[in-house]
């Protein structure tokens, strides 16, 4: 659009020229003159309508785009379940479109509780309140910290299946 104001702008000003340096011819020709400038104002001035509205779009958008950024700045997420968030998606689109990745995901916080045995020489080392590590075979990257709550002084024969 301010391209073609330009073009017609140059236009204007182009018969405007024209019209002074022939303002001694024919009458006729001054009309037709008179009648091209015309249409050509009437065509800036529509352009300019037109930017003027486009201006006004502009503003709207940008408001717009300034209260969903704002709203997003001050986003609260609830969650039914207790937990830590884990993950966020850096592209919330992707989730709203139906892809299968979620927005947030979030680990419920819960306890584990393992039950392990020692030897006799391991047993007086061992003091309830102390912290210990917890590495699994099936996830040897990950490891756990827990702290020894009880301790029991009961026998396990060897045929008994130990729970984690």
């Amino acid at each position: 659009l301010l391209n073609k104001k330009d073009e017609l702008n140059a236009q204007y000003e182009k018969i405007e020229r024209e019209t002074e340096e022939e303002s001694k011819e024919e009458s006729d020709e001054k009309d037709q003159e008179s009648e091209e400038k015309n249409l050509v104002k009437g065509e800036l001035e529509d352009i300019q309508h037109q930017i003027n509205l486009k201006d006004n779009d502009l503003k709207s958008l940008n408001n717009s785009k300034d209260s969903t950024i704002e709203k997003i700045e001050n986003l609260n997420v609830y969650s039914k379940d207790d937990g830590k968030v884990t993950e966020i998606n850096e592209n919330p689109l992707s989730a709203i479109e139906g892809n299968s990745e979620p927005l947030i995901s979030i680990m419920k916080d819960t306890s584990f509780v393992i039950e392990g045995s020692a030897t006799e020489l391991q047993r007086p080392q061992i003091k309830e309140g102390m912290r210990y590590k917890v590495t699994a075979k099936a996830a040897p990257d990950q490891s756990w910290e827990g702290e020894i709550t009880t301790i029991s002084d009961k026998p396990e024969t060897l045929n008994e299946n130990i729970e984690v």
